[in-house]
């Protein structure tokens, strides 16, 4: 039971501890609800834990052989991205190149307006349909470099189930 103390300003809660009197004896002996092991069910786990030692090696190996193959996968997939960055930057490059000789032959400010407008629409589109192929590119790498870890998640929760059968 806990009790409240004033002392001044704060009021602070204090717990009693339960003693064990004759009363209340057979609430701390209820070795019925006790849940032990029978020696025989004992026995089986002990066992079950030094087979899954044996297997902590391959778990291990297998675990970072697919760390392995998803680093690869993320790299060869970023050098897909980063050549495909490298021909978007080079079409913008000489897309702008023309968009300013076409400026700089302009015959009157309407048409060096126009060809100007034309050129940011362009820009505009283009980088938005640059940035959905990105996009996609980087979810298709995301996607191929998980595979391989979540196969391994996948077989280390079966290998956890199957110590509580």
């Amino acid at each position: 039971m806990a009790t409240r103390k004033s002392t001044g300003k704060t009021t602070r809660k204090t717990a009693t501890k339960k003693t064990a009197t004759v009363e209340n004896f057979a609430d701390f002996t209820k070795f019925a609800d006790l849940n032990i092991p029978t020696p025989e069910a004992f026995q089986e786990g002990f066992e079950k834990m030094t087979e899954s030692f044996g297997d902590i090696g391959e778990i291990s190996k297998a675990n970072a052989e697919a760390a392995i193959e998803a680093a690869q996968i993320s790299a060869k997939g970023m050098e897909n991205v980063s050549q495909e960055a490298a021909a978007y930057g080079k079409e913008m490059f000489d897309k702008s190149v023309e968009a300013a000789k076409a400026l700089t032959t302009a015959k009157s400010p309407q048409e060096f307006i126009e060809s100007q407008t034309e050129f940011t629409r362009s820009v505009i589109e283009s980088q938005m349909a640059q940035f959905a192929k990105m996009t996609e590119l980087m979810t298709g790498v995301t996607k191929q470099a998980a595979e391989p870890l979540a196969q391994r998640y996948t077989a280390m929760v079966d290998k956890a189930q199957s110590f509580r059968g």
